[in-house]
């Protein structure tokens, strides 16, 4: 691994820690690297290899962090690396963290594989796979069997988030409505539903997802760490409350 791609990584864990802040799409097209001690063979170093991260919108727009959100940012991913890296810790070899495109999808653990499908979510500017994406995350965390997933996923994030019944009814129908109407019918290559057939429809759907996940992540990072060590057994108890 060459010095620039691996500062390129470190930038990528910083974008990660500023989307667990606000939504973005700042992206690092290039990243040169000048040694002045001689001891390369080559003085610059680029790393321009590199798929753009679009906002939620499937956008690409300037936006602007203070000093403190990017220490903030910063701090949020360590804690995230604190959480996830024994996810890795068996891999003969194992490369730096953030780069696990040979580690065994197996060995993840539902943060990594949540982080995972919100890197690709992320990467993609078509709002039906941004959201399909999204979905595929919140199944990362909240799933534990095959059956009445839709349901089972959105009322156990609306759980774990917390509020009164009218707010967990909320994040409920937010979720439920992107399944069928987008997702499944995506993923079999089938019309979109009526109802989210426009680009408007969609770019509300993909927003409502965005902020839910990130909302999911921060207090799984910031208040519920244990929540990384929950089995399925755990997840069903916890998160299965009546309303």
């Amino acid at each position: 691994m060459s010095l620039s791609e691996h500062i390129h990584g470190v930038i990528q864990h910083l974008g990660f820690g500023l989307w667990l802040i606000r939504d973005h799409s700042i992206n690092t097209p290039a990243v040169h690297v000048f040694d002045r001690s001689g001891n390369y063979t080559n003085n610059s170093l680029s790393n321009t290899k590199y798929v753009l991260f679009s906002n939620s919108f499937g956008e690409y727009k300037d936006v602007s962090f203070t000093c403190e959100e990017v220490s903030k940012a910063i701090d949020l991913f360590e804690k995230f690396d604190q959480l996830t890296k024994s996810d890795l810790l068996d891999i003969e070899h194992r490369e730096p963290h953030y780069n696990v495109k040979n580690v065994p999808y197996n060995t993840f653990g539902r943060l990594n594989r949540a982080k995972q499908f919100v890197t690709i979510a992320r990467y993609q500017s078509f709002l039906p796979m941004k959201i399909s994406a999204y979905i595929s995350c919140l199944e990362s965390l909240f799933t534990t069997d095959e059956t009445n997933v839709a349901r089972k996923v959105s009322s156990r994030a609306a759980n774990f988030l917390g509020g009164n019944r009218r707010q967990k009814l909320l994040i409920k129908d937010q979720i439920k409505k992107s399944y069928h109407p987008v997702r499944s019918k995506y993923f079999h290559g089938q019309l979109l539903n009526n109802s989210v057939q426009d680009l408007s429809a969609l770019k509300i759907v993909s927003k409502e997802l965005d902020e839910i996940i990130r909302r999911i992540l921060y207090k799984i990072i910031t208040i519920e760490p244990e929540f990384v060590s929950y089995n399925d057994g755990e997840i069903e108890t916890k998160f299965d409350r009546a309303e």
